[in-house]
Order: C-alpha cells, then sequence, then structure tokens
C-alpha cells in the first residue's frame, strides 16, 4: 500500500520464475475534493424554498428530504406539507464527491392581514378581524390599542395611522411581519323625505343623503337598498 500526496508515476518491475523481468508504469492523478456548501432561503410562513449551491462546482445533486431530487445548480423547490427535512447536496468534481447535509423545518402560516381597515370619524375599528389564535401577536404603536397582543385588537385614532404587527409560532422558529393602514373616513350626511298619500299605505321615500350607498329599514321589520323606495305598508300604524 503506497500513500499518494500528489500526483505521480509508480513504477514496478515483475520477475518471473524462469528469471524474465518486465518492467513498466502508471499515472496516478490525484483529485482534490470538492468543497459542499449551500444556503436556505424562505419566506416565514411559505412551502416554497429557494437552495443556493455555495459550492466549488456546479455538478450537484439535490434530495430534498421528501423523496424528490434535483440537479439544478440553485433550485427553488415547494414542499407539499409541513414538516422537518434533512435536505442534502452531494458535489461532484471529477471522480471525488463531498455531500452535506442540512436540517430544515417547513411551517406555512395561515394569515391574512388586510391592508387598510377604515374609522369613520376617528370610531374605533379593528384591525385583524381574521386574526388566528393559535399565533402569537406583537403590535405597534401599542398606545392606540386596547390589547397590543391580540389577534384582533381595536384601534383608536384620530388620524390615519400604520400599524406594525410581528406574529409567531410558539416556538418562535418563524416570524411574520406585515402592516395594517388606518384611514379615517368621513361620516356621510344622512337624511331624507317621504310623500305619506293620504289614506293609502304606500309611502314613497327619497334619499337626502350625501351618498348612494344605503340602506332603508321601514319599521315593520322589511328593509331595502333602493335608492328611492316606494313602499306599501301592510296597515296602518
Amino acid at each position: 500500500k503506497t500513500e499518494i500526496l500528489d500526483s505521480a508515476y509508480l513504477y514496478f518491475t515483475a520477475t518471473a520464475e524462469n528469471g524474465c523481468v518486465t518492467s513498466d508504469s502508471i499515472f496516478v492523478k490525484v483529485v482534490s475534493k470538492p468543497n459542499a456548501d449551500f444556503s436556505i432561503d424562505r419566506v416565514c410562513g411559505s412551502l416554497t424554498v429557494q437552495f443556493t449551491n455555495l459550492s466549488t462546482t456546479d455538478d450537484v445533486q439535490w434530495e430534498f428530504g421528501d423523496g424528490e431530487t434535483s440537479t439544478e445548480v440553485n433550485p427553488e423547490y415547494t414542499y407539499s406539507d409541513e414538516g422537518v427535512y434533512t435536505v442534502t447536496l452531494t458535489a461532484s468534481s471529477g471522480k471525488c464527491a463531498t455531500t452535506v447535509s442540512k436540517e430544515i423545518e417547513i411551517e406555512e402560516f395561515d394569515v391574512n392581514i388586510p391592508d387598510t381597515v377604515y374609522s369613520c370619524d376617528g370610531e374605533p375599528v379593528s384591525l385583524n378581524p381574521g386574526g388566528n389564535d393559535e399565533y402569537n401577536y406583537n403590535w405597534e404603536p401599542s398606545d392606540s390599542l386596547d390589547d397590543p397582543n391580540s389577534p384582533n385588537p381595536t384601534a383608536t385614532v384620530s388620524v390615519p395611522t400604520d400599524f406594525y404587527v410581528t406574529i409567531t409560532l410558539d416556538n418562535d422558529s418563524c416570524e411574520f411581519l406585515d402592516t395594517v393602514h388606518v384611514a379615517i373616513a368621513d361620516n356621510p350626511e344622512v337624511d331624507f323625505s317621504f310623500d305619506n298619500r293620504c289614506g293609502d299605505l304606500t309611502v314613497d321615500f327619497m334619499n337626502l343623503s350625501s351618498t348612494d350607498d344605503i340602506t332603508w329599514k321601514f319599521g315593520d321589520g322589511n328593509t331595502s337598498t333602493e335608492e328611492n323606495p316606494t313602499y306599501t305598508y301592510l296597515e296602518s300604524g
């Protein structure tokens, strides 16, 4: 057994029983193993992961830990389920290869934070009606909120305000950041007139408000969204 530290020729001589001698040589080329490494970039709460090859070669084989593989240099991969996966990268260079593995935890966030909510003349407004009690919330600025750690806090502001939220799981392994803008909307002017025909149960209503987005309640349990409805009551009252 010969230890070879660098590429070299090896010479050998063989002598047969009859005294014949044969000489030959073989060239041994020493090939360095490539360095293998990669980085992981993922959006918190997403099943999609971007893998970046940091090896000294682009001849790579990826194993994503769920049975799927790829030979792309920098693959983007979407897992089908949450879980903990061991990702393995094999970097090859000629006849030699180096393998490196890393563990990744995939967690999906089920969050749908609204971009904007509206407060009428500074009235209290909910920031996140679809909040999930399974997550941890931290809202800022907190001085205008009833509970800065609530999934759906109530904000009371008199001017347009941005609220920033950080959402985490119990194990703090993933962090989701978002912003909700509270816009201040003016209350519309509301008024109407009516024409009650003498001796008739039918009434003509006319909208005099500053908006056409209206709902009428006629006082007997019936409603209408017409702008200027004509309504017939069933009895006097």
